[in-house]
């Protein structure tokens, strides 16, 4: 509902604000030294996690540079997986908010620990992890000749960047936040009437692998980089995550096991907790564990995959860093298309995924270690910028997706990394996307 509400706002906000706010200042080009970004990303888990490799970049060839990050609290908890972040905000905190567009000042410590938020998979909008820092050379002089560490007095938010990011797609709401944040150099992409609100913009293309989207972003700043695949995850995990997730998978004794993650971001993307267990089932038989993720919510839907001893159902008992920290011991993850998929990948894992409305071009995984599995209906993919329209025909393109197809795929790569020996598997069998 709150999301439902937040698209009717923006929706608002771009047909009426991003036409009377004013133009920014033409750009004067890049500084002779960038000292801080501050990067934009509204929205949910996935899109947060396929920045990863655009921020590695911006680390590589601005070593010093401090970056923040303004999120939401839906979506921070995944910056305590990437390393390079000096500072996480959150714009549906209002008092944050506020801050970003005003004078220097002072942030309360928030309550949620550092590293991954509570059991809604949120997280701290303050302070990354420690561990995660990237601390500059040497301790910067504020205006005010403090000596601040990782371009920021401590509890304090910079209200100047020398760059602002917004890597909004297509929603209304953080581009007139990038405008009147104080920067001279203000990028997006060329989308809808949020173009008014940069002074570089840079064209999106449904085509492309979401990662390399992000990437194209940063071409303004004179890197020409492209999105590669990574043998290396580009994700971490923070230490206690992993410690703890020790003792939860303490009853497997280290042996091998799939991660099913079932839930989505919406209905007709998920397949079906029935359909889960059918898998659970068959790939019980070859002597395969499992192990059920998701929050809250995803729950019961564990209940129905693991009940008679078919699992470990881990649903709600872990925030999202030690969930990524299951998928990191895990020989593989199975999911639909969700930001879970992406944190697997992230963490160079296995991945079988399943795609119906979701556009397989533009975020499913790459590479020869993941398997995608698309009816290409022609009447799919239909979501286009985080809308799915009603479906007449009771999502077919998830529907037609059968668990022989899904054990068949889980086989395959399981005998491919060396987890399971080989079964009678085909890849000839299933439909592989491009």
């Amino acid at each position: 509902m709150k999301i439902r509400l937040l698209k009717l706002f923006d929706a608002v906000v771009r047909r009426i604000l991003l036409s009377v706010i004013p133009l920014p200042e033409k750009s004067k080009g890049l500084p002779a030294t960038l000292v801080s970004v501050l990067i934009i990303r509204p929205g949910g888990i996935g899109d947060a996690v396929l920045l990863a490799p655009m921020i590695e970049y911006i680390r590589k060839y601005f070593t010093a540079i401090q970056i923040t990050v303004l999120a939401e609290k839906r979506n921070a908890g995944v910056f305590s997986l990437i390393q390079g972040v000096d500072k996480l905000l959150c714009y549906d905190r209002p008092g944050e908010f506020l801050q970003l567009v005003g004078p220097l000042t002072k942030v309360p410590k928030s309550p949620l620990p550092p590293g991954g938020g509570g059991l809604g998979w949120g997280g701290d909008c303050h302070e990354i992890s420690q561990s995660h820092f990237h601390p500059p050379p040497n301790p910067l002089p504020s205006r005010e000749g403090e000596s601040i560490t990782n371009g920021f007095a401590r509890g304090s938010v910079s209200s100047h960047y020398d760059v602002v990011i917004d890597t909004e797609q297509w929603h209304g709401l953080s581009a007139v936040v990038s405008r009147f944040v104080s920067a001279p150099i203000k990028i997006g992409f060329d989308t809808n009437g949020r173009r008014r609100m940069f002074t570089d913009l840079v064209p999106y293309s449904h085509d492309d692998y979401e990662a390399e989207s992000f990437i194209h972003l940063i071409k303004p700043l004179g890197i020409e980089a492209e999105f590669v695949e990574m043998e290396a995850p580009y994700l971490s995990v923070p230490d206690d995550a992993a410690s703890k997730v020790c003792g939860l998978l303490e009853p497997f004794h280290n042996a091998p096991f799939v991660a099913i993650f079932p839930g989505a971001s919406i209905k007709e993307r998920r397949w079906g907790a029935d359909n889960f267990r059918q898998v659970a089932k068959m790939l019980s038989a070859f002597g395969v564990r499992i192990v059920v993720l998701g929050g809250k919510e995803d729950r019961e839907q564990g209940e129905i995959i693991t009940g008679g001893g078919l699992g470990l159902n881990l649903a709600g008992l872990t925030t999202l860093s030690e969930t990524a920290a299951v998928i990191q011991k895990s020989s593989l993850l199975l999911s639909g298309d969700s930001g879970i998929l992406h944190i697997a990948v992230g963490l160079n894992i296995p991945t079988v995924s399943l795609f119906g409305p979701g556009r397989s071009k533009k975020w499913a995984p790459r590479g020869d270690r993941h398997i995608v599995l698309n009816k290409e209906l022609s009447c799919s993919p239909c979501t286009k910028f985080g809308n799915t329209p009603p479906c007449p025909i009771k999502v077919k393109c998830m529907r037609d997706i059968s668990a022989d197809e899904v054990v068949n795929a889980v086989t395959i790569l399981l005998t491919t990394v060396g987890a399971m020996p080989s079964h009678c598997c085909k890849r000839d069998w299933i439909e592989v996307a491009d």
